[in-house]
């Protein structure tokens, strides 16, 4: 018998989410998904008796942090490209 079930890869405004009878846990862990959310992230500790411990990860404001920061967008690739310059590493490497 299972005593909980821990699922992801839902957005859950406070990180995570307690359903039935707090045996299911749904946990995200972005903060602020898509950057326009504004939800918490969270994790799960679990201790050495297996008792679950969320904690929240809370959204901080990264819109001043992204102005500041500069990164060139990455250029398209073909799928052609890619293998190309997979096959050529690993001859190198060889």
């Amino acid at each position: 018998q299972h005593s909980a079930i821990v699922r992801g890869h839902q957005v859950v405004v406070e990180g995570y989410e307690l359903f039935a009878r707090g045996r299911l846990w749904t946990v995200f862990s972005a903060t602020n998904y898509c950057g326009h959310i504004g939800n918490a992230g969270a994790f799960l500790q679990v201790d050495q008796d297996l008792v679950i411990w969320p904690r929240t990860i809370v959204p901080s404001s990264i819109s001043s942090w992204l102005a500041t920061q500069y990164r060139p967008p990455s250029p398209p690739r073909s799928s052609r490209e890619v293998r190309t310059n997979f096959i050529m590493q690993k001859q190198s490497m060889d």
